[in-house]
């Protein structure tokens, strides 16, 4: 079972991933900024080496990459993006299928499809136990 500590690691390691290639950067580039090693690089946006203070700190001072944003996914409003987007919050639901797309995403095959069968198995039940409520009822 995942830990809430591993899961979050994982998402702030998804997080360093996708400014990384947004930045255009190859692992070894990107931890050549900021002063670690490749493969210390990958085990963070793998997330399975927690993110300290000190490489939050570099990150944000060599890329602008917020706290708000490695932290919780939260973005400063951009002056560049038209205000209805800004006032426009991003439905739940979509929300947690990305978290959810983005832990599979850090799964291996074998992981992937085991977590596949859990949630199946758990919307039969749920759904099944619905209907026989509404039914009773």
């Amino acid at each position: 079972m995942i830990s809430y500590e591993s899961s979050y690691s994982i998402l702030i390691g998804h997080r360093i991933r996708n400014e990384r290639i947004a930045l255009g950067m190859t692992q070894s580039e990107f931890a050549k900024l900021l002063g670690i090693s490749p493969s210390y690089l990958g085990a963070l946006e793998r997330g399975t080496r927690p993110v300290s203070r000190s490489i939050m700190n570099r990150l944000h001072e060599k890329t602008h990459i917020s706290y708000d944003y490695l932290l919780e996914g939260l973005e400063k409003p951009d002056d560049t993006i038209p205000i209805m987007q800004n006032i426009v919050a991003e439905p739940e639901h979509y929300r947690v299928r990305r978290d959810i797309g983005l832990l599979l995403a850090s799964c291996s095959v074998r992981e992937a499809k085991d977590c596949y069968q859990l949630i199946h198995t758990y919307l039969d039940h749920l759904r099944s136990s619905d209907s026989s409520k509404s039914k009773d009822g």
